[in-house]
């Protein structure tokens, strides 16, 4: 019967803006670098699940993940932890997924099969596509480097290879976060919507090249940036 209500406390986060404002809580505590254990990250949504009348503990709910994590690919976790590494989430793939199921929906019939949630961002696998980044040195003389981006749901994965990191470092360069943010827009990769989030990441599997660096000069104020292991988190402010 627990199993069964962790699924209805998801599909009860799917419907209420209340819990969603809830999660978006805990993934900004994730990002910020605050909360850095799937453990205690299951404590918190096991005790805001109580208050909201389902009971279940949490090891069911990381057994729950585990069993929903077996159903799904590599491709297909990677696109559930919106392409970010779950080591620079901090709160490895089990909290990548509570976290993500929170905003939806299941990614695969294997994974509906487990019974989990059905979301719009994860029901799709990432689709990168080239894109040249704006940088921008303190004489703000300008270049550019090579990265990929995927864009879906408001939101912007941008790639960028550890060798490219490591020549912005070199040049004493930051990326020019605004101009990426047009750039974006302007190409019509978000379909004319407004980007709401910008997650940058260093693509390579250790973080040899440095940290990434952007530069919010020119950035509106409705936005703040966060910094996270291995990347940066750009988004509309709440």
């Amino acid at each position: 019967m627990s199993r069964e209500n962790v699924i209805k406390f998801y599909e009860e986060v799917k419907n209420s803006e209340n819990l969603k404002k809830e999660f978006e809580g805990l993934r900004n505590q994730v990002e910020s670098g605050e909360e850095k254990r799937e453990e205690s990250l299951a404590k918190k949504i096991v005790s805001l699940a109580k208050e909201n009348g389902f009971d279940f503990t949490e090891k069911e709910l990381l057994s729950y993940m585990e069993e929903v994590k077996g159903t799904l690919s590599e491709e297909e976790l990677l696109s559930v932890s919106g392409g970010v590494s779950p080591k620079a989430l901090g709160v490895g793939m089990l909290g990548a997924l509570m976290l993500t199921f929170a905003g939806g929906a299941v990614v695969s019939s294997s994974a509906a099969n487990a019974g989990a949630p059905v979301t719009t961002r994860s029901s799709r696998l990432p689709n990168f596509t080239k894109i040249s980044i704006p940088v921008i040195d303190n004489d703000l003389n300008t270049a550019e480097i090579r990265g990929k981006v995927d864009v879906g749901d408001n939101e912007a994965l941008v790639k960028i290879e550890s060798k490219m990191i490591k020549r912005l470092n070199n040049w004493q360069s930051k990326i020019d976060i605004a101009e990426l943010i047009s750039s974006i827009e302007d190409q019509g990769l978000n379909n004319g919507e407004k980007i709401k989030r910008v997650v940058l990441v260093n693509e390579g599997s250790k973080v040899d090249g440095g940290e990434i660096e952007v530069e919010p000069f020119g950035l509106p104020n409705d936005y703040e940036v966060k910094n996270i292991s291995g990347g940066v988190v750009v988004s509309l402010k709440d």
